[in-house]
């Protein structure tokens, strides 16, 4: 979790140059114990809510690291939203498609619950946990936002006013790229969308493309199509 060298921590107060601040316990276990940051080593805080600083290690107090800002750090994230619909996976996949989606800028995490999903049952604060693990990595300043588990004909209704691709490899169409809007992805789970699943998303204003070059794993599909609106 490191970006120019220097580690990165999450912390819910961002402190101004010359103020302190205590760090949490969790945080403060993972500075000390599992990376061995030492006192007057600096790192980087960040809250997930677009605030930033560069900090040093002061001393630790009851196992809490005490920390003092000495510069503002200003990184602006792109104001476009990315909506990523992406269907309930097994664990693994599921999780390393939340890493390639917040390291490449998502804004909107939807989980969906499809007919095809292996997977079943609601894990928030673990998808939320491997996303800021992931902001942390990636040097991120803000989260994305992780909505709660709904199904498929719910999903398609969520967002309106924005492209919106459903990733389907019987599809003659390729994905237009339009730089100034918003857009909105969705990606089956394992063996894809049905039929009938399909049909509910078209006939709520999505459009049907594929990528070239064959049939992609969806966590790789994850990677593909976001790449193809952020960079």
């Amino acid at each position: 979790m490191t970006r120019g060298g220097v580690r990165r921590f999450f912390s819910d107060q961002i402190p101004c140059v010359g103020e302190r601040v205590f760090l949490s316990l969790e945080v403060s276990h993972h500075l000390l114990r599992v990376v061995g940051i030492a006192p007057q080593e600096e790192i980087e805080l960040f809250n997930g809510r677009g605030a930033c600083c560069r900090a040093k290690l002061l001393e630790v107090h009851e196992g809490k690291a005490l920390v003092e800002a000495i510069s503002e750090i200003i990184r602006e994230e792109k104001d476009r939203e990315i909506h990523l619909f992406l269907g309930l996976l097994r664990p693994q996949p599921f999780s390393t498609a939340l890493r390639m989606a917040t390291e490449l800028g998502v804004t909107d995490i939807h989980p969906v619950l499809c007919e095809r999903s292996v997977a079943r049952g609601e894990k928030l604060q673990r998808w939320k946990k491997i996303v800021e693990s992931s902001v942390a990595q990636s040097g991120r300043s803000e989260f994305p936002k992780v909505y709660s588990l709904c199904e498929l004909p719910s999903a398609v209704q969520l967002v309106r006013d924005c492209q919106r691709w459903i990733l389907h490899p019987g599809s003659q169409a390729s994905m237009r790229r339009d730089s100034n809007g918003s857009v909105a992805v969705m990606i089956g789970p394992e063996g894809g969308l049905t039929f009938k699943e399909l049909r509910c998303a078209l006939d709520n204003g999505w459009s049907s493309v594929s990528f070239s070059g064959g049939v992609l794993r969806a966590d790789t599909a994850v990677a593909a199509a976001l790449s193809h609106f952020l960079t």
